[in-house]
């Protein structure tokens, strides 16, 4: 059970142990509804503390330990949370808008009615992740790890992804058209009937020695073909994937099964199909 300190009980101790150029360790501290606007707890230890309906908007927790915390329904907009631990913490309806999470692990953190919209989550953590209507609104979600997740329920129609990690994630019968996926790391991936119309995959890496599923997923459109330029699709399962015009030039297809796919007019040129499975494969006009 957490115990009970004021605010000025929680500066005392942080400022003593900056003193004693020691981490301040603040685990299991109870703080609800506090107001800690703008504070400065650069690196503080946090785990398992309740902070639930605070307001602490800009405040600086960067390299924070919050491990298990509950910050539910607390305000954080604009905070500065790079590289924090947030590591089973609980978010639920917090307001993280605008606030800077680049490198923060959010493994199996709670974010249900989070609020994320604008923030920076560069190369954060989301491996087990609860999300259920999360805002996630012009999110940069660049070189984040999503890998084993179900992004099924995500809205990420105006969030940045390139070079994120989807491996062994399943999105599969997402609409994806247009997304960047650029170098996005999607090995294991399933994407069975999912859409990646008129998206760049330029880079990325689909490849799993036991097969990504991508049965009747849609990668081809007209006039933006799916750009699959130098793509690792090594031993993917593209049975019947729509590839019509892709541009997979340079792309490495060896040992991909392509049973039954379409890829009428697609781009192969410089593409590695070497044991390849092609039976039934539509390639009329395919270069």
């Amino acid at each position: 059970m957490a115990t009970e300190i004021s605010l000025v009980e929680l500066f005392d101790e942080i400022k003593r142990a900056r003193e004693r150029k020691k981490t301040p360790n603040l685990s299991k501290r109870s703080l609800r509804g506090a107001d800690l606007r703008g504070a400065d707890l650069l690196g503080v230890n946090l785990s398992q503390s309740d902070l639930q309906d605070s307001d602490m908007r800009e405040i600086n927790l960067q390299g924070a330990n919050l491990k298990g915390i509950n910050l539910q329904n607390v305000k954080l907009a604009d905070a500065r949370l790079q590289g924090a631990n947030f590591e089973e913490a609980n978010l639920a309806g917090a307001d993280l808008t605008g606030a800077n999470l680049q490198g923060a692990n959010l493994e199996k953190a709670n974010l249900a009615g989070t609020q994320l919209a604008n923030a920076n989550m560069q190369e954060v953590n989301l491996q087990k992740a609860l999300f259920d209507d999360t805002t996630l609104e012009s999110v940069d979600l660049r070189r984040a790890n999503f890998s084993g997740l179900d992004v099924r329920p995500l809205n990420l129609q105006t969030a940045q992804l390139a070079g994120a990690n989807f491996s062994g994630a399943n999105l599969s019968g997402m609409a994806l058209d247009g997304f960047d996926l650029t170098a996005a790391v999607m090995q294991g991936a399933n994407l069975a009937g999912a859409s990646l119309q008129d998206s760049t995959l330029q880079n990325a890496d689909l490849s799993k020695p036991q097969s990504s599923s991508f049965l009747g997923g849609m990668f081809g459109s007209k006039p933006m073909p799916t750009n699959l330029t130098g793509v690792n699709l090594s031993r993917a399962n593209l049975r019947e994937a729509n590839l019509a015009e892709a541009d997979a030039a340079n792309a490495i297809l060896s040992g991909a099964d392509l049973s039954g796919a379409e890829m009428t007019g697609m781009i192969l040129a410089g593409a590695n199909l070497s044991d390849a499975t092609l039976a039934g494969a539509q390639l009329v006009n395919a270069d």
